[in-house]
Protein backbone atom coordinates (compact mmCIF):
# COMPACT_ATOMS: atom_id res chain seq x y z
CA UNK A 1 0.00 0.00 0.00
CA UNK A 2 1.15 3.51 -0.75
CA UNK A 3 1.59 6.93 1.10
CA UNK A 4 0.28 9.87 -0.50
CA UNK A 5 3.02 12.75 -0.11
CA UNK A 6 3.56 16.55 0.65
CA UNK A 7 4.90 17.44 -2.32
CA UNK A 8 7.92 19.73 -1.65
CA UNK A 9 7.25 22.91 -0.07
CA UNK A 10 3.45 22.14 -0.56
CA UNK A 11 0.74 19.85 1.65
CA UNK A 12 -0.80 17.10 0.04
CA UNK A 13 -3.39 15.53 2.30
CA UNK A 14 -4.09 11.59 1.47
CA UNK A 15 -6.79 9.37 1.77
CA UNK A 16 -7.17 7.11 4.92
CA UNK A 17 -5.26 4.45 4.88
CA UNK A 18 -7.18 1.10 5.49
CA UNK A 19 -4.42 -1.10 7.18
CA UNK A 20 -4.21 -4.59 8.61
CA UNK A 21 -4.65 -4.82 12.33
CA UNK A 22 -2.74 -7.59 14.03
CA UNK A 23 -4.41 -9.93 16.48
CA UNK A 24 -3.68 -7.78 19.41
CA UNK A 25 -5.73 -4.96 18.67
CA UNK A 26 -8.75 -7.53 17.66
CA UNK A 27 -11.80 -6.38 19.83
CA UNK A 28 -10.53 -2.84 20.56
CA UNK A 29 -12.85 -0.05 19.80
CA UNK A 30 -11.66 2.45 17.56
CA UNK A 31 -11.13 5.11 20.90
CA UNK A 32 -9.51 2.84 22.43
CA UNK A 33 -7.16 2.08 19.16
CA UNK A 34 -5.90 5.35 19.02
CA UNK A 35 -4.47 5.05 22.57
CA UNK A 36 -2.61 1.64 22.07
CA UNK A 37 0.78 1.76 20.79
CA UNK A 38 2.32 -0.29 18.05
CA UNK A 39 3.31 -4.14 18.83
CA UNK A 40 6.62 -3.52 18.32
CA UNK A 41 6.36 -1.40 20.91
CA UNK A 42 6.36 -3.98 24.64
CA UNK A 43 5.68 -1.99 27.05
CA UNK A 44 6.97 1.06 26.08
CA UNK A 45 4.35 4.18 27.86
CA UNK A 46 3.14 6.51 24.94
CA UNK A 47 2.88 10.18 25.56
CA UNK A 48 -0.37 12.51 25.74
CA UNK A 49 -0.30 13.02 21.69
CA UNK A 50 -1.11 10.52 19.23
CA UNK A 51 1.63 10.48 16.76
CA UNK A 52 1.48 12.17 12.98
CA UNK A 53 3.72 11.07 10.00
CA UNK A 54 4.32 12.97 6.66
CA UNK A 55 6.69 12.91 3.66
CA UNK A 56 8.12 15.95 2.26
CA UNK A 57 10.69 15.91 -0.86
CA UNK A 58 12.99 18.74 -1.22
CA UNK A 59 16.01 19.29 -3.55
CA UNK A 60 19.34 21.29 -1.92
CA UNK A 61 20.30 23.17 -5.21
CA UNK A 62 23.76 23.56 -4.22
CA UNK A 63 24.53 19.55 -5.59
CA UNK A 64 24.27 17.77 -8.36
CA UNK A 65 23.01 14.18 -8.16
CA UNK A 66 22.28 12.69 -11.72
CA UNK A 67 24.84 11.89 -14.61
CA UNK A 68 24.54 14.00 -17.91
CA UNK A 69 23.01 10.16 -19.48
CA UNK A 70 20.08 11.19 -16.61
CA UNK A 71 16.80 12.70 -18.07
CA UNK A 72 17.01 14.61 -14.73
CA UNK A 73 19.96 15.88 -15.52
CA UNK A 74 18.75 19.02 -16.34
CA UNK A 75 17.02 19.48 -12.96
CA UNK A 76 20.37 20.51 -10.98
CA UNK A 77 19.63 19.32 -7.65
CA UNK A 78 19.89 16.90 -5.13
CA UNK A 79 16.77 15.25 -3.59
CA UNK A 80 16.07 14.10 -0.20
CA UNK A 81 13.30 12.60 1.12
CA UNK A 82 12.41 13.71 4.91
CA UNK A 83 10.16 11.64 7.00
CA UNK A 84 8.95 13.46 10.10
CA UNK A 85 7.01 12.07 13.08
CA UNK A 86 5.20 15.07 15.36
CA UNK A 87 3.16 15.45 18.14
CA UNK A 88 -0.22 14.82 16.64
CA UNK A 89 -4.35 16.34 17.47
CA UNK A 90 -6.35 12.99 18.18
CA UNK A 91 -8.43 12.22 15.40
CA UNK A 92 -10.66 8.88 16.30
CA UNK A 93 -11.24 8.44 12.23
CA UNK A 94 -7.66 7.89 11.71
CA UNK A 95 -6.24 4.29 11.38
CA UNK A 96 -2.17 3.29 11.89
CA UNK A 97 -0.08 3.14 9.26
CA UNK A 98 1.54 -0.44 8.75
CA UNK A 99 5.37 -0.60 9.13
CA UNK A 100 5.30 -1.38 5.61
CA UNK A 101 3.87 2.00 4.80
CA UNK A 102 7.29 3.47 6.20
CA UNK A 103 9.33 1.64 2.72
CA UNK A 104 6.12 1.81 0.29
CA UNK A 105 6.53 5.81 -0.44
CA UNK A 106 5.91 6.91 -3.75
CA UNK A 107 7.24 9.71 -5.08
CA UNK A 108 5.58 12.93 -5.97
CA UNK A 109 6.96 14.00 -9.58
CA UNK A 110 9.47 12.77 -11.87
CA UNK A 111 12.46 14.60 -10.47
CA UNK A 112 12.13 12.51 -7.38
CA UNK A 113 11.49 9.30 -9.31
CA UNK A 114 15.38 7.23 -9.65
CA UNK A 115 16.03 8.60 -6.55
CA UNK A 116 13.11 7.13 -4.30
CA UNK A 117 12.79 4.12 -6.16
CA UNK A 118 16.18 3.18 -5.21
CA UNK A 119 15.77 4.31 -1.49
CA UNK A 120 12.60 1.36 -1.60
CA UNK A 121 15.04 -1.11 -3.33
CA UNK A 122 17.19 -0.61 -0.42
CA UNK A 123 14.92 -0.76 2.20
CA UNK A 124 13.00 -3.99 1.19
CA UNK A 125 16.43 -5.54 1.30
CA UNK A 126 17.12 -4.58 4.25
CA UNK A 127 13.77 -5.40 5.77
CA UNK A 128 14.83 -8.93 4.71
CA UNK A 129 18.10 -8.83 6.66
CA UNK A 130 16.42 -8.14 9.74
CA UNK A 131 15.13 -11.54 10.64
CA UNK A 132 17.76 -14.86 9.22
CA UNK A 133 15.29 -17.60 9.39
CA UNK A 134 13.98 -20.34 6.68
CA UNK A 135 11.27 -18.93 6.75
CA UNK A 136 12.02 -15.29 6.32
CA UNK A 137 9.44 -13.83 3.82
CA UNK A 138 6.74 -15.00 5.89
CA UNK A 139 8.06 -13.24 9.10
CA UNK A 140 8.75 -10.10 6.79
CA UNK A 141 4.98 -10.07 5.56
CA UNK A 142 4.48 -10.18 9.46
CA UNK A 143 6.73 -7.35 10.19
CA UNK A 144 5.22 -5.12 6.95
CA UNK A 145 1.89 -5.76 7.87
CA UNK A 146 2.25 -4.55 11.59
CA UNK A 147 0.42 -1.97 12.97
CA UNK A 148 2.87 1.10 14.05
CA UNK A 149 2.34 4.18 16.34
CA UNK A 150 1.60 6.71 13.60
CA UNK A 151 -1.47 8.08 11.47
CA UNK A 152 -1.04 9.81 8.45
CA UNK A 153 -1.15 13.53 8.19
CA UNK A 154 -2.90 14.94 11.46
CA UNK A 155 -3.19 17.71 12.29
CA UNK A 156 -0.68 19.05 14.43
CA UNK A 157 -1.01 19.76 17.93
CA UNK A 158 -1.53 23.37 19.24
CA UNK A 159 2.34 24.34 20.92
CA UNK A 160 5.65 24.25 19.69
CA UNK A 161 7.74 21.27 20.20
CA UNK A 162 11.44 20.52 19.73
CA UNK A 163 13.13 19.18 16.83
CA UNK A 164 15.05 15.80 16.65
CA UNK A 165 17.03 14.82 13.36
CA UNK A 166 18.46 11.38 13.21
CA UNK A 167 21.61 10.52 11.08
CA UNK A 168 21.78 7.01 10.58
CA UNK A 169 24.44 4.59 9.63
CA UNK A 170 26.56 2.99 6.80
CA UNK A 171 23.99 1.15 4.84
CA UNK A 172 21.41 1.04 7.00
CA UNK A 173 17.30 2.79 6.29
CA UNK A 174 15.40 5.24 7.42
CA UNK A 175 12.68 2.84 9.38
CA UNK A 176 15.94 2.02 11.26
CA UNK A 177 14.36 4.02 14.53
CA UNK A 178 10.99 3.61 14.16
CA UNK A 179 10.09 2.82 17.69
CA UNK A 180 12.39 5.80 18.89
CA UNK A 181 10.47 8.01 16.71
CA UNK A 182 6.81 7.31 17.17
CA UNK A 183 8.38 7.43 20.88
CA UNK A 184 9.28 10.70 21.26
CA UNK A 185 6.83 12.45 18.99
CA UNK A 186 4.22 10.82 21.55
CA UNK A 187 5.83 12.82 24.34
CA UNK A 188 6.36 15.97 22.08
CA UNK A 189 9.05 16.07 19.83
CA UNK A 190 9.00 16.29 16.35
CA UNK A 191 11.35 13.41 15.07
CA UNK A 192 12.84 13.63 11.41
CA UNK A 193 15.35 11.40 9.57
CA UNK A 194 16.80 11.20 5.74
CA UNK A 195 17.51 8.19 3.76
CA UNK A 196 21.55 8.06 3.79
CA UNK A 197 22.83 8.20 -0.22
CA UNK A 198 26.26 8.55 -1.52
CA UNK A 199 27.22 11.04 -4.09
CA UNK A 200 24.96 10.27 -6.71
CA UNK A 201 22.07 8.39 -8.02
CA UNK A 202 24.25 5.40 -9.42
CA UNK A 203 26.61 5.59 -6.44
CA UNK A 204 23.93 4.81 -3.55
CA UNK A 205 26.28 3.66 -0.70
CA UNK A 206 27.92 6.14 1.06
CA UNK A 207 31.50 6.12 1.46
CA UNK A 208 33.42 5.50 4.89
CA UNK A 209 35.18 8.98 4.31
CA UNK A 210 34.74 12.72 4.74
CA UNK A 211 33.67 12.94 1.62
CA UNK A 212 30.67 10.62 2.96
CA UNK A 213 30.60 12.23 6.52
CA UNK A 214 30.35 15.74 4.20
CA UNK A 215 27.18 14.67 2.13
CA UNK A 216 25.38 12.94 5.17
CA UNK A 217 25.67 16.06 6.87
CA UNK A 218 24.21 18.51 4.48
CA UNK A 219 21.56 16.31 4.40
CA UNK A 220 20.52 16.21 7.59
CA UNK A 221 21.11 20.34 7.61
CA UNK A 222 18.77 20.41 4.51
CA UNK A 223 15.95 18.72 6.42
CA UNK A 224 16.41 21.01 9.68
CA UNK A 225 16.73 24.36 7.06
CA UNK A 226 13.27 22.98 5.80
CA UNK A 227 12.09 21.75 9.54
CA UNK A 228 12.74 24.86 11.25
CA UNK A 229 10.22 26.78 10.11
CA UNK A 230 7.04 24.34 10.22
CA UNK A 231 4.68 26.40 12.53
CA UNK A 232 4.76 23.47 15.26
CA UNK A 233 8.68 23.50 15.38
CA UNK A 234 10.56 24.95 18.25
CA UNK A 235 13.93 26.61 16.43
CA UNK A 236 15.18 27.45 19.52
CA UNK A 237 15.05 23.86 20.95
CA UNK A 238 17.02 21.37 18.64
CA UNK A 239 18.79 18.00 19.20
CA UNK A 240 20.36 15.09 17.19
CA UNK A 241 20.46 11.55 17.51
CA UNK A 242 22.82 9.24 15.44
CA UNK A 243 23.56 5.84 14.71
CA UNK A 244 27.20 4.14 14.42
CA UNK A 245 28.36 6.69 11.32
CA UNK A 246 25.18 8.89 12.23
CA UNK A 247 26.85 9.51 15.82
CA UNK A 248 29.77 10.71 14.07
CA UNK A 249 27.77 12.87 11.67
CA UNK A 250 25.16 14.20 14.52
CA UNK A 251 28.47 15.34 16.63
CA UNK A 252 30.24 17.09 13.66
CA UNK A 253 27.13 18.89 12.62
CA UNK A 254 26.65 19.93 16.48
CA UNK A 255 30.06 21.54 15.94
CA UNK A 256 29.23 23.59 13.19
CA UNK A 257 25.69 25.06 14.27
CA UNK A 258 25.50 26.57 17.78
CA UNK A 259 21.35 26.11 17.19
CA UNK A 260 21.94 22.76 18.14
CA UNK A 261 21.42 22.26 22.01
CA UNK A 262 22.17 18.41 22.11
CA UNK A 263 23.36 15.16 21.04
CA UNK A 264 22.53 11.87 21.68
CA UNK A 265 25.25 9.20 19.86
CA UNK A 266 23.28 5.60 20.36
CA UNK A 267 26.38 3.35 19.68
CA UNK A 268 28.07 5.98 17.18
CA UNK A 269 31.35 5.93 15.52
CA UNK A 270 32.81 8.33 17.58
CA UNK A 271 34.25 5.42 19.90
CA UNK A 272 36.02 3.39 17.07
CA UNK A 273 39.06 3.30 15.45
CA UNK A 274 37.94 3.97 12.47
CA UNK A 275 35.33 6.49 13.47
CA UNK A 276 38.32 8.50 15.53
CA UNK A 277 40.70 8.17 12.74
CA UNK A 278 38.22 9.82 10.53
CA UNK A 279 37.07 12.93 13.31
CA UNK A 280 40.90 13.88 13.62
CA UNK A 281 41.03 14.61 9.83
CA UNK A 282 37.95 16.12 9.55
CA UNK A 283 38.08 20.21 9.64
CA UNK A 284 36.12 20.66 13.34
CA UNK A 285 36.96 21.77 16.77
CA UNK A 286 36.16 19.79 19.45
CA UNK A 287 36.11 22.74 22.02
CA UNK A 288 32.99 24.47 20.06
CA UNK A 289 31.46 21.41 21.30
CA UNK A 290 29.20 22.89 24.05
CA UNK A 291 26.12 21.12 24.96
CA UNK A 292 25.34 18.13 27.07
CA UNK A 293 26.02 14.67 25.08
CA UNK A 294 24.39 11.36 25.78
CA UNK A 295 26.78 8.69 24.66
CA UNK A 296 25.03 4.91 24.76
CA UNK A 297 27.22 2.39 23.84
CA UNK A 298 28.22 -1.47 24.17
CA UNK A 299 31.14 -3.16 25.65
CA UNK A 300 30.43 -6.07 23.62
CA UNK A 301 31.72 -5.11 20.14
CA UNK A 302 35.27 -4.88 20.76
CA UNK A 303 37.73 -1.95 21.82
CA UNK A 304 36.43 1.51 22.72
CA UNK A 305 38.42 4.94 22.37
CA UNK A 306 36.89 7.67 24.20
CA UNK A 307 39.39 9.89 23.07
CA UNK A 308 37.28 12.16 21.28
CA UNK A 309 34.85 11.84 23.57
CA UNK A 310 37.36 13.21 26.08
CA UNK A 311 38.64 16.01 24.08
CA UNK A 312 34.84 17.59 24.64
CA UNK A 313 36.02 19.91 27.62
CA UNK A 314 33.18 22.10 27.48
CA UNK A 315 30.50 19.28 27.47
CA UNK A 316 28.47 17.64 29.89
CA UNK A 317 28.70 13.69 29.11
CA UNK A 318 26.33 11.03 30.37
CA UNK A 319 27.66 7.61 29.17
CA UNK A 320 25.48 4.74 29.77
CA UNK A 321 27.47 1.17 29.05
CA UNK A 322 25.85 -1.70 28.25
CA UNK A 323 28.31 -5.02 28.95
CA UNK A 324 26.57 -7.06 26.67
CA UNK A 325 24.92 -6.21 23.37
CA UNK A 326 25.01 -5.87 19.74
CA UNK A 327 25.65 -2.76 18.15
CA UNK A 328 22.41 -3.37 16.54
CA UNK A 329 20.06 -3.25 19.63
CA UNK A 330 20.75 0.37 19.57
CA UNK A 331 17.82 0.46 16.49
CA UNK A 332 14.40 -1.45 15.95
CA UNK A 333 16.37 -5.03 14.97
CA UNK A 334 15.69 -6.51 18.20
CA UNK A 335 12.07 -5.51 18.52
CA UNK A 336 11.61 -7.16 15.16
CA UNK A 337 13.33 -10.34 16.00
CA UNK A 338 10.89 -10.49 19.21
CA UNK A 339 8.13 -9.90 17.14
CA UNK A 340 9.25 -12.53 15.10
CA UNK A 341 9.73 -15.12 17.80
CA UNK A 342 13.04 -15.96 15.94
CA UNK A 343 16.67 -15.87 17.66
CA UNK A 344 19.39 -14.00 15.62
CA UNK A 345 22.73 -16.11 15.89
CA UNK A 346 24.62 -12.92 15.16
CA UNK A 347 23.87 -11.61 18.41
CA UNK A 348 23.31 -14.83 20.37
CA UNK A 349 27.10 -15.03 21.47
CA UNK A 350 27.20 -11.66 23.21
CA UNK A 351 23.65 -11.47 25.09
CA UNK A 352 19.97 -13.51 25.21
CA UNK A 353 16.67 -12.43 22.79
CA UNK A 354 15.17 -11.13 25.91
CA UNK A 355 18.68 -8.87 26.34
CA UNK A 356 18.52 -7.67 23.08
CA UNK A 357 14.85 -6.12 23.64
CA UNK A 358 15.56 -5.06 26.69
CA UNK A 359 18.85 -2.76 25.65
CA UNK A 360 16.97 -1.19 23.10
CA UNK A 361 13.31 -0.41 25.32
CA UNK A 362 16.42 1.25 27.39
CA UNK A 363 17.84 3.10 25.21
CA UNK A 364 14.69 4.68 23.79
CA UNK A 365 13.73 5.89 27.19
CA UNK A 366 16.98 6.97 28.08
CA UNK A 367 17.29 9.39 25.15
CA UNK A 368 13.85 10.90 25.95
CA UNK A 369 15.11 11.84 29.56
CA UNK A 370 18.02 13.04 28.39
CA UNK A 371 15.79 15.35 26.13
CA UNK A 372 13.37 16.03 28.47
CA UNK A 373 16.10 17.26 30.70
CA UNK A 374 18.46 19.86 28.26
CA UNK A 375 15.71 20.43 26.04
CA UNK A 376 12.78 20.75 28.04
CA UNK A 377 14.19 21.73 31.16
CA UNK A 378 12.76 19.06 33.01
CA UNK A 379 15.69 18.65 35.34
CA UNK A 380 14.30 15.65 37.26
CA UNK A 381 14.98 13.58 34.56
CA UNK A 382 18.36 13.60 34.61
CA UNK A 383 18.21 11.06 36.95
CA UNK A 384 17.55 8.39 34.76
CA UNK A 385 20.32 8.95 32.75
CA UNK A 386 22.90 8.99 35.66
CA UNK A 387 21.51 5.56 36.58
CA UNK A 388 19.83 7.25 39.77
CA UNK A 389 16.32 6.15 38.83
CA UNK A 390 15.29 3.28 36.73
CA UNK A 391 13.77 2.75 33.11
CA UNK A 392 11.42 0.08 32.63
CA UNK A 393 13.62 -3.06 31.85
CA UNK A 394 16.31 -2.10 33.41
CA UNK A 395 19.63 -3.95 33.00
CA UNK A 396 22.11 -5.08 35.60
CA UNK A 397 24.84 -5.24 33.19
CA UNK A 398 24.02 -1.52 32.53
CA UNK A 399 26.66 1.28 34.03
CA UNK A 400 26.35 5.29 34.34
CA UNK A 401 29.27 7.96 34.02
CA UNK A 402 29.14 11.34 34.00
CA UNK A 403 31.85 13.68 33.30
CA UNK A 404 30.82 17.53 33.89
CA UNK A 405 32.25 20.16 31.46
CA UNK A 406 34.36 23.10 31.98
CA UNK A 407 33.01 26.46 32.32
CA UNK A 408 33.51 28.81 29.06
CA UNK A 409 35.85 31.55 30.04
Amino acid sequence: MKLLLKAPRKTVMSKKILVLILGLFIGVGAADAQLAPSPLWNDLEPGPYQVGFEVQFVLDNSRSFYPPEFPQREDQGRPIRILVWYPGKRDAAAAPLRFGDYIDIDAPDARFAAYNDSVRLHDHRRIRGQVRHANSDSITNVLTATTTAAFQNLEPAEGLFPLILHSTGIGSWQPENTVLYEYLASHGYVVATVPQYGPRVDQRGMPYSQQGADIQRRDVETALAELIHRPFVDAHSIGLTGHSFGGLVALWLASRNQNIGAVASLDGSILIERGVELLRTIDWEPEDVRIPILNLYTLAQGLRDRSIVDSLRHAGRYHVIYRNGSHFDFQNWPLHVTLANSDDPRARRRRSHEEGRDIYLSVVQLTRHFFDAVLKGKAESLAYVRGEKPVLRALETTSFDFQAGMKSP
